[in-house]
């Protein structure tokens, strides 16, 4: 099994960025010392995570492999997140705004995804991680005040 075309690579890429976010949302969650935000990044965590899955499925049925997110980007990432939450001195607006942007990129990879012709299963998966990114953004915007 191996990705075949553009709709493929675009939904694979979508899957890893979804799974990468949400080890995102976990990890903020265990640095957050507000029990409020901590609880909500969880919960975002769940559910990136299973909208993962279920593209993972998608390129599965699709006969294709979704790639696994790389562990030394992702390592990378958590640091530059962890030097940004101690030179700003508020690790939550840090954290939020930092989601706020993932989320963003969440949106940008499932619009490349739309762009390309998937199964419709796949396209209604691909349209609920876009509202679920709108929604996590009015979420984080709303916690920053």
């Amino acid at each position: 099994m191996f990705i075949r075309d553009d709709g493929e690579a675009a939904l694979s890429e979508l899957a890893e960025r979804c799974a990468e976010v949400a080890d995102h949302y976990a990890s903020s969650a265990m640095r957050l010392r507000d029990g409020r935000l901590a609880n909500m990044f969880e919960d975002l965590a769940r559910q990136h995570h299973q909208l993962a899955k279920e593209l993972a499925d998608h390129l599965r049925n699709m006969d294709s492999l979704p790639r696994a997110p790389d562990p030394d980007r992702e390592t990378a990432v958590e640091l530059i997140s962890a030097i940004k939450e101690a030179l700003s001195g508020d690790v939550a607006s840090s954290v939020l705004g930092d989601q706020i942007d993932r989320e963003e990129s969440l949106i940008d990879a499932a619009e490349a995804v739309l762009d390309n012709a998937i199964p419709e299963p796949a396209r209604a998966s691909v349209m609920k991680v876009v509202q679920m990114a709108r929604t996590a953004q009015e979420q984080l915007a709303a916690s920053r005040t």
